[in-house]
């Protein structure tokens, strides 16, 4: 009977071993795929920090030009008041 046990004993081993390297590492990593960020400044699309002046058309341009981008967007307001 002790026999038998090492056998079973040994092929959980080999099958464990196997799963642990197979998940360990995959070819291309989640973080490694995800594409970089397209970045979209709202004063590019006439918004003025400091200005005073209502930047809602500004705002509402940029965030329109980010609808169209296919992937991650950050739009970017800069400090201001």
């Amino acid at each position: 009977m002790v026999m038998h046990w090492n056998k079973v004993l040994s092929l959980v081993i080999i099958v464990s071993v196997v799963m642990a390297i197979t998940n360990i590492a995959p070819a291309v990593s989640a973080e490694a795929a995800a594409p970089e960020p397209v970045i979209i400044d709202v004063t590019d699309y006439g918004a003025i920090p400091n200005s005073m002046e209502d930047a809602a058309s500004p705002v509402q341009q940029a965030l329109a030009a980010a609808a169209k981008v296919e992937g991650p967007v950050v739009i970017h307001f800069p400090e201001g008041r």
